[in-house]
């Protein structure tokens, strides 16, 4: 677009629309000459205006919208890492479970070993104190006999001892 004025020397002429008159103006003031000037002028500065902001605002569009797929992006890797760390998490869950079910199955085995070896341990020594009783009541019988012999007569107690003796044998393992 044209500018409005037009420099003569150090005055500025308003360049009117044909068959109007020039009105003079100061070098630097651009006071309104004519309604048209002004309006073509306020045209003028609006336009460039506009452009500026078009601009700026294309500027502007075009950042966020790389904002937003940026925004895009990180939502979709968000999503992704919280896959990942369900899928993980699962796996975890999975071998700790069969790591509990390990446990509780050789639990279970070893106290079935352990219950096994208590009642060997206590048949074995039910055994053990069934024979030692008997052993002790046989003896205690051979006492009392023995006792009964010494209260005898000194003949008797002879002829009798060999076969009292003789049903006494001390086992093998005995102190």
């Amino acid at each position: 677009m044209a500018s409005p004025l037009q420099r003569t020397g150090s005055i500025f002429l308003c360049a009117l629309p044909a068959g109007q008159e020039l009105a003079p103006q100061s070098s630097w003031k651009l006071a309104a000459c004519c309604s048209s000037c002004v309006q073509r002028t306020l045209f003028g500065a609006a336009s460039r205006q506009w452009q500026q902001i078009q601009t700026q605002l294309q500027l502007l569009r075009g950042e966020r919208e790389g904002l937003e797929a940026l925004r895009g992006n990180e939502s979709q890797k968000h999503q992704e890492y919280q896959q990942k760390a369900a899928a993980e998490r699962q796996k975890i869950v999975a071998a700790f479970e069969r790591l509990r079910q390990f446990l509780e199955e050789q639990e279970q085995l070893m106290l079935a070993e352990l219950g096994e070896v208590e009642s060997s341990i206590e048949k074995s020594q039910g055994e053990t104190v069934t024979q030692l009783s008997e052993e002790i009541s046989h003896l205690a019988n051979l006492i009392r006999e023995l006792e009964g012999k010494c209260q005898q007569a000194a003949s008797d107690l002879l002829q009798d001892m060999r076969s009292t003796l003789s049903r006494y044998v001390a086992p093998p393992d005995s102190p």
